[in-house]
């Protein structure tokens, strides 16, 4: 059996835009969606870019759903 997981968008101002993510990951059938533990705060331009914290970002995510998988990319 396949699963599907997708990578969630954490950088960010706010968990929002991750809770609309799974939603949208759950009505689509998707298994599990997944945070980046490393907080890369430079863009590509040398800017500084909002990061979410992984484990408080699944906290909020968990809070939202129970009918995912979550996991963290790397940690």
């Amino acid at each position: 059996m396949t699963r599907v997981g997708i990578a969630l968008p954490s950088f960010r101002h706010t968990a929002a835009p991750a809770i609309a993510v799974t939603h949208a990951a759950v009505a689509a059938g998707v298994d599990a969606v997944f945070a980046y533990d490393h907080l890369f705060r430079r863009a590509a331009d040398g800017t500084r870019r909002p990061a979410l914290e992984m484990f408080a970002l699944l906290g909020a995510i968990a809070a939202e759903t129970s009918h995912i998988a979550l996991g963290s990319l790397v940690a």
